[in-house]
């Protein structure tokens, strides 16, 4: 029987259907990962740390000491909120950046409302990494990690990533809410 014009033969080999290509990967995959696994997830956790040493040592000096203009600047805006609504001043309307709700003034009181700014500085460099350790061990519970080695993979990932470090580095206050 002459073949149509119009149908194309697969370019898969009869042997090798798609289903079975999964499964080959996801063999190989295994295979690779219990020869050499512990090796990789060491790697990965000394690259993690030589991330997270880098950008700390950038970040966490900017949010404690920085003067530039992007430095702390969030930090810098809720603490002037918090004093100027606690004083009875004016916040909204007077402040470029006074948009914070009411409510929430009352809550980050704790951290800096009866303190002076260079004290905020470190009470909150210290709660963001008090709060990167707890995402980190959120993230290891959650992650089902068995092994000592990625438990840690998992811990330090946090501590890692840019996102943490530039939140850090302008004070915001995503990393706290984060872990709640």
């Amino acid at each position: 029987m002459p073949k149509d014009s119009h149908t194309m033969e697969s370019p898969t080999p009869p042997s090798h259907s798609h289903a079975e290509q999964p499964a080959m990967v996801n063999s190989v995959l295994n295979t690779l990962w219990s020869r050499h696994g512990q090796r990789l997830l060491q790697l990965g956790i000394g690259l993690m740390i030589a991330a997270m040493a880098w950008r700390l040592g950038l970040e966490v000096p900017r949010l404690l000491w920085g003067q530039q203009e992007f430095d702390a600047i969030d930090l810098i805006n809720r603490h002037t909120e918090v004093h100027r609504w606690f004083a009875k001043l004016p916040v909204y309307g007077a402040m470029d950046n006074g948009d914070y709700p009411p409510a929430s003034h009352t809550m980050l009181w704790l951290f800096m409302g009866w303190l002076d700014l260079a004290t905020t500085r470190w009470v909150w460099m210290f709660s963001t990494l008090a709060m990167l350790g707890w995402l980190g061990w959120l993230g290891m519970r959650e992650s089902l990690a068995t092994t000592p080695w990625e438990k840690v993979f998992i811990a330090l990932m946090p501590f890692a990533l840019y996102t943490a470090s530039a939140t850090n580095n302008v004070g915001q206050l995503a990393i706290h809410v984060m872990p709640t």
